[in-house]
């Protein structure tokens, strides 16, 4: 062997020696070790994650598949790992495998994975409010993974419902500032372009296109980025507005004006005179006694009537109906103006014929 094939010999097995150590130093795994699965569809998502980062510094499907298996030991997911290695013993076997990782984890799933993981999620994601004390990194921490459980990750279809939801869910006072900020570089980036368009820097296509642009409603990721932005502000700010004493106004009270009440009191004098009460002698037994002042008509009549007496004259032999006075007051009230004035002339002459007789036997005192 010449020198130049030694040389060359010697040169290939340093170059392989160097691929092996690079290979080996890039296949380190840093990730952690992952628990015991114990079979627990709960705690399977969890356990699924730290298993694919640790099994992603292994090279070949068959050994990230022995390295799964491994983690299987506690209750259903040890059964399930012994089924498994029982049907494929001897491609576990084999350096030759035809086993894929993507179908072992793909089993894997159908066994344990929740087949209502993604409705759970979605109810949740739409159920979630931010408290007070919870600050927004921590619930857009929460809600980005109940996202992803959900399967709202097609930023195409799925921003609209996520914004609608972060909307629903956030502070009031801190979606008001995220919505203002929006709107305002909007509008800034709108008359930018119209000012590039007016100095022709900006053609008519590239102009239509970029409005299109802006004019979007704001994204996911741009409503997130600006949560996180303004959250620290917006609490600080709500706190100390939450601790500014209410300053309440003096009630004003009225008092009601009530009129006194005047008392008479009789003036100053001497006493009333005491009157003594005198009985009242009886009257004779002889005498009529004196009727009462008022009488009820239906009881006037029916006494005349009983003693055989007209009612209008009080006259016995005869009633109402057949009383003179009766007649004499229908011929009075038949009197013309010229039998009344005559009558009247008779009455002044008789007063006048009396008052003569009465003079003449009259003599003044001497």
């Amino acid at each position: 062997m010449d020198a130049d094939t030694f040389a060359n010999s010697i040169k290939t097995a340093l170059t392989d020696t160097i691929r092996d150590l690079a290979s080996d130093r890039g296949s380190k795994n840093h990730a952690e070790r992952p628990d015991h699965f114990d079979g627990h569809r709960t705690n399977y998502g969890a356990f699924r994650r730290n298993l694919l980062l640790y099994v992603q510094a292994i090279r070949t499907d068959n050994e990230k598949i022995v390295t799964a298996l491994s983690f299987l030991t506690k209750g259903d997911a040890d059964a399930w790992a012994q089924l498994y290695v029982q049907q494929y013993t001897d491609d576990l076997e084999s350096s030759a495998s035809k086993l894929k990782w993507t179908d072992f984890l793909a089993e894997l799933d159908k066994r344990f994975l929740d087949p209502r993981i993604t409705e759970l999620a979605r109810e949740k994601l739409f159920r979630m409010t931010q408290g007070r004390a919870v600050d927004a990194e921590t619930f857009l921490a929460t809600f980005e993974d109940l996202r992803i459980k959900g399967g709202l990750v097609n930023a195409e279809h799925h921003d609209t419902i996520l914004v609608d939801y972060l909307k629903k869910a956030m502070w009031p006072e801190l979606v008001l500032v995220i919505t203002t900020t929006y709107d305002s570089s909007k509008t800034s980036a709108l008359a930018t372009i119209d000012t590039l368009k007016m100095l022709k820097t900006l053609n008519e296509a590239d102009y239509d296109k970029a409005k299109i642009e802006i004019e979007k409603p704001i994204s996911y990721a741009k409503f997130k980025e600006y949560a996180l932005e303004h959250a620290t502000n917006v609490q600080r700010f709500a706190s100390r507005v939450q601790n500014t004493p209410t300053v309440v106004a003096p009630r004003q009270t009225f008092e009601r004006r009530v009129a006194p009440q005047v008392v008479y009191q009789p003036p100053p004098g001497p006493p009333p005179q005491q009157v003594q009460q005198t009985a009242t002698p009886p009257r004779p037994s002889g005498l009529r006694q004196r009727e009462p002042d008022v009488i009820p008509m239906d009881v006037d009549r029916t006494r005349a009537r009983n003693e055989g007496r007209c009612f209008k004259c009080d006259q016995k032999g005869h009633i109402a109906r057949d009383c003179k006075a009766r007649e004499l007051r229908h011929v009075v009230r038949a009197l013309s103006n010229e039998a009344w004035e005559e009558l009247a002339e008779m009455r002044r002459a008789d007063a006048t014929a009396n008052a003569t007789t009465s003079d003449e036997g009259f003599a003044p005192p001497q």
